[in-house]
């Protein structure tokens, strides 16, 4: 739907334009009375199809819905504003393919509302209108429209002079603003001196977030590009303190965000990171912002229309989380604060409409709240105002409030920070002095550009600075004496004297090496000392301390004597003796005021080398009595290991042996990490059929001869072994033959001559579990193998 006014000539709607500022000014110069006087506010709700009015009750802050409310509506608004004055009630339509902007006259006696004549009016896009705001000087419309380019979002601002007289929305006639990110909120300052606005740039990804601030030209409403205010993740919300102060900018994608941002008095300019912002959390997003009346208390409104609230610090703009047990829900697309009460409304089950707790910020319902609301929904609200008696002469505004110096040291000047003065009111201001005064006066000077007068909406600048002459709180009043009310206006600064002194500071106060093959080095790693004292710096030692000093040694650069400003390094190496975590410690003692400063040093011992099965070897092998077992194994060294690893296999079952080959391995330091392979033998024993002695008469010489032969034989065989697997293997042997001999020679009887056979059970029958050991120095490393006899 186009308008009659977008279908006009480009020099004709010129001509609009400029009418519409002279009747405006005519009216405002002519009028027998106020334009629109309103005493009685009123709030007003979007519908489907339709807008719902409520008088609000000066005295209670109930609502009653005004005569005829809901009102059908010809268009779907999706987001509602008021004008500057009041007076008229302008709304985005939703309709698909619209593109208009809607606008009502609100009846200031019953707060109905009717279309004007000219209405909807073009709002040119090919999108939805997104974001609008209006200025307070000179009564102009912003409109923010998306314009998409495959996943890429820009944006376009286009101007609109709200005409009274004509009840009309006049296009400017300069082209809209262009090269916009895709548009999320907007907001204009009290005086309409700025538009700040948040933005998008990628539909797809929604993952940066532009906050700007756009010039407003009073005379013609044209919008003049200053620059942004930051960026971020995903563009969620805006708000600003009513007076103008203070800017909040909320975003967020995996966690959320609110930055604050301090508007400078003089021009606008937004200072990001002179008062700090706060981090919600992870998936904590701030989806709505809202400031009170009063200016004290930030509302945010997160996931599930939960709230937060901020109490605002109101010299810095800092915000305070004071969120208290029983915070109530606001609806992030449908709340308002009252812009003359301390009151907040929104949606949910009806109208809201909590009183703010000035002490706390807590908000409770007003009696009669929730009230009924028809169709029981709505995404967007808007509060009117009651006339306000504008500001007459000259106001003196000095930002910041208040000059912190931090500490300084004696006799150096420290930071020169700057106060602005401004004239907010609509008269000259006289200075007829700036002076500093106080207790510490002395060690405090300040210069000025200020000139004798200083004209509306101009500032100037005083520089401060602090020399302290002695060590400790150095306090004092900057005051500018003028003829605004209040005068003079005091600026209260303070600062510390600190007695100069060395200072120790650490690049990195840890120093973390990682896993490191125990006896192999691993590093330097190192750190930096520097002197950011004023005197020189002393150092006494650097030393090794902690749990493990052993595993580390050190080196450096550092004189006995570092100057001021001056550097050295520290550099540590790590060599793990032993497996596991190493911790340790760098301690440097010296004059400064922290000694000794720490620097901690980890690292963890790993073993330079592993055992474990070949390839195609198996940890499990299964014979019968007398076979042997075979197992493949194999040790990998990691690069550069040098060292001997000694092999043992314990375990083995009775009248069994295990053997490593080789049984000693030497590992240079090739750099080939390779892996060598390393057999396992398991010899079992077979049982016998039976074994036949004679036995002789007691006395007689063959039987001791008999008895005594084998087991010498088997002592021999023991004590010729070297190993001490072997040993204990044949250790069994020969106490199993003993106990054969034993018992075959209990059955003999009383010297009987005959024969007495005896069977010999071999290695056990069974399951066994094989321990091999690799053993260097304080490294070992073992494998398990099953070995099963049947």
């Amino acid at each position: 739907v186009s308008s009659p006014a977008a279908s006009r000539p480009l020099g004709t709607r010129r001509r609009c334009f400029r009418v519409a500022l002279i009747s405006r000014t005519l009216a405002a110069l002519f009028a027998a009375a106020p334009a629109f006087a309103q005493t009685q506010q009123y709030v007003y709700f979007n519908g489907v199809y339709s807008i719902s009015g409520f008088a609000k009750n000066g005295k209670t802050a109930a609502l009653t819905p005004t005569p005829g409310s809901p009102y059908a509506v010809r268009f779907n608004p999706a987001k509602l504003i008021l004008d500057a004055t009041g007076k008229f009630l302008i709304a985005l339509n939703a309709d698909a393919g619209a593109g208009t902007i809607s606008m009502y006259q609100i009846d200031g006696n019953t707060g109905a509302i009717s279309e004007v004549p000219n209405s909807p009016f073009a709002a040119p896009g090919q999108n939805m209108p997104q974001a609008f705001a209006v200025s307070r000087e000179g009564n102009y419309l912003f409109v923010g429209n998306t314009v998409v380019s495959g996943f890429n979002a820009t944006g376009l601002i286009n101007t609109y002079s709200v005409d009274g007289p004509s009840q009309s929305l006049i296009p400017s006639p300069n082209p809209p603003t262009s090269s916009f990110p895709g548009p999320i909120a907007f907001v204009t300052d009290p005086k309409g001196r700025n538009l700040y606005t948040l933005g998008y740039n990628n539909l797809a990804l929604d993952v940066t977030e532009h906050l700007r601030q756009f010039r407003i030209d009073p005379a013609t409403g044209s919008l003049f590009f200053l620059g942004d205010g930051g960026q971020g993740e995903v563009a969620r919300s805006l708000a600003m303190d009513p007076k103008g102060r203070f800017l909040y900018a909320g975003h967020g994608h995996l966690s959320g965000f609110i930055d604050a941002y301090l508007i400078s008095p003089a021009d606008g300019s937004l200072m990001l990171g002179s008062q700090p912002g706060v981090q919600l959390g992870q998936g904590i997003m701030p989806d709505g912002l809202f400031v009170e009346s009063s200016g004290n208390y930030l509302y945010a409104s997160l996931p599930g229309n939960v709230a937060r609230i901020f109490a605002i610090d109101q010299n810095s703009g800092a915000l305070t989380d004071v969120t208290g047990p029983n915070a109530p829900t606001l609806a992030f697309d449908a709340t308002a604060a009252d812009p003359m009460g301390p009151y907040l409304y929104t949606i949910g089950g009806g109208i809201h409409v909590y009183q703010v707790d000035p002490a706390t910020g807590a908000l409770t319902d007003v009696p009669g709240s929730p009230f009924p609301l028809p169709q029981g929904g709505g995404s967007s609200m808007v509060i009117t105002t009651t006339a306000v008696q504008p500001v007459v002469g000259p106001v003196a505004v000095l930002t910041p409030p208040t000059l912190e110096f931090g500490d300084v040291v004696l006799p150096q000047p420290g930071p020169t920070p700057v106060v602005h003065l401004t004239n907010t009111g609509d008269q000259s201001l006289t200075i007829n002095g700036i002076a500093i005064s106080g207790p510490n006066s002395g060690d405090f000077s300040q210069t000025n550009n200020c000139g004798p007068v200083l004209p509306p909406n101009a500032f100037c600048s005083i520089s401060v600075t602090l020399i302290p002459v002695v060590a400790g709180d150095r306090k004092a009043t900057l005051a500018v004496t003028d003829n605004a009310p209040g005068s003079p206006h005091p600026v209260a600064l303070h600062g510390t004297g600190v007695t100069p002194n060395p200072a120790a500071s650490l690049s990195f106060g840890k120093l973390d090496f990682g896993n490191a093959p125990v006896s192999m080095t691993a590093g330097p790693n190192t750190t930096t000392l520097t002197n950011t004292g004023q005197t020189p710096l002393h150092i006494s030692s650097i030393t090794l301390g902690g749990a493990n000093p052993g595993d580390y040694s050190l080196t450096n650069t550092c004189p006995a004597t570092l100057l001021t400003t001056l550097s050295c390094t520290i550099n540590a190496t790590f060599l793990p003796k032993a497996l596991g975590d190493r911790p340790a410690s760098v301690v440097i003692t010296d004059d400064a005021a922290d000694s000794p400063q720490t620097i901690a040093l980890r690292g963890v011992g790993t073993a330079p080398f592993t055992v474990g099965a070949s390839g195609s070897g198996a940890t499990s092998a299964t014979v019968t009595q007398g076979q042997t077992a075979q197992y493949s194994l194999q040790i990998s060294p990691v690069a550069q290991f040098q060292g001997t690893v000694a092999l043992a296999c314990t375990g083995a079952p009775l009248l069994a042996s295990c053997r490593v080959s080789p049984a000693t391995l030497q590992i240079n330091a090739s750099g080939n990490t390779s892996a060598i392979p390393v057999g396992v033998t398991v010899t079992t024993m077979a049982p016998s059929g039976g074994l036949a002695l004679r036995m002789e008469p007691r006395g007689s010489s063959p039987r001791g001869i008999g008895l005594a032969l084998p087991i010498a034989v088997l002592f021999f065989v023991l004590f010729t072994l070297r190993r001490p697997a072997q040993r204990m293997a044949w250790c069994r042997v020969v106490a199993g033959f003993a106990l054969f001999v034993v018992l075959g020679a209990a059955g003999c009887g009383g010297g009987s001559n005959s024969p007495a056979p005896a069977a010999f059970p071999g290695t056990p029958a069974g399951t066994s579990t094989l321990t091999v050991t690799a053993a260097d120095g304080n490294v070992t490393q073992q494998i398990q193998l099953t070995l099963i006899v049947k």
